[in-house]
């Protein structure tokens, strides 16, 4: 597996950012519970699942909502894809997938408010021309809470062909 230094630079400033105290003043919350931390954790592998069935299915628009206005994500070339840019990518296919999975997922969080989610997804389908079409590769998604919002802020994802 190929590692692309800005991409993990990028990643790392963004966690190192949301880790960061507030500068304006706002009170600092309580500490999460475990309770607390499952509840977002289920929610948030919910959103995963939810993010590969919008590109199965081709309904994008919940996407509009889990990706942060600031969002950006690496695709495997190396393109780097703004949330508008990003969703377009995904409205552009031509594939027509008859599976697209994920798996392997694991949390990890960094902070009350900034939770790093990796694994892998795997898809198969046809392309325009009826041709089978299948990929697998793996993936990194941080998500941070924002004013009692998670979003996705950055993502990256690598593997063979799409």
């Amino acid at each position: 597996m190929r590692y692309s230094t800005p991409c993990w630079l990028l990643v790392l400033s963004v966690v190192v950012a949301a880790c960061a105290p507030a500068e304006d003043g706002a009170q600092a919350r309580a500490p999460l519970t475990a309770d607390n931390k499952a509840e977002i954790e289920a929610m948030l592998l919910g959103w995963e699942n939810d993010w590969v069935e919008a590109y199965r299915t081709g309904d994008l628009s919940v996407l509009e909502r889990i990706f942060a206005p600031d969002f950006i994500y690496t695709i495997d070339s190396g393109e780097l894809h703004d949330k508008a840019s990003f969703i377009a990518l995904g409205a552009d296919d031509p594939n027509t997938y008859t599976t697209f999975e994920t798996s392997d997922m694991t949390v990890r969080w960094y902070a009350d408010n900034v939770v790093v989610i990796t694994g892998t997804a795997t898809s198969a389908g046809t392309d325009a021309e009826g041709n089978e079409v299948s990929g697998a590769g793996s993936w990194t998604n941080v998500f941070v809470e924002r004013e009692g919002q998670w979003q996705v802020v950055v993502g990256h994802a690598s593997g063979p062909g799409e």
